[in-house]
């Protein structure tokens, strides 16, 4: 069926029908009335459900936390042990139109560079 109508509508169908079906048990006397009075009170009251959810949210927060501060560490350190900064050269495209040189006009072969110059700037320190 989604290949004929599209994943996305039957999803969203499907989350329709689900929805509509939970809150229409959920306003069916019968369903409530089937438990205990204190079972109904419980379920019904204010501090079910915050009650319910606060200590694995609490979990799942403390979880997320921590392991986001142990990335930026990890990639901290990667970044101080890397090395010196790279930045991108912009390279120039020259082509030949009847024997005068027009930059920009269409792509042509990048300038060789040394293999292991990795587009990388020397500092002026360290050029002898």
């Amino acid at each position: 069926m989604g290949d004929i109508y599209g994943r996305v509508r039957i999803y969203n169908a499907g989350f329709l029908v689900f929805t509509v079906g939970s809150v229409a048990l959920a306003f069916d006397p019968h369903v409530l009335a089937a438990l205990t009075a204190h079972n109904a009170a419980t379920l019904t009251g204010k501090q079910f459900v915050p009650e319910l959810i606060s200590t694995p949210f609490h979990d799942g927060l403390v979880i997320v936390f921590s392991l986001a501060i142990a990335m930026a560490l990890v990639a901290a350190v990667a970044s101080l042990l890397r090395g010196e900064r790279y930045v991108h050269q912009d390279e120039q495209v020259v082509v030949q139109v009847g024997g005068d040189d027009v930059p920009g006009s269409s792509p042509a072969a990048p300038p060789a560079t040394a293999p292991h110059d990795h587009g990388r700037v020397s500092s002026p320190t360290a050029s002898s």
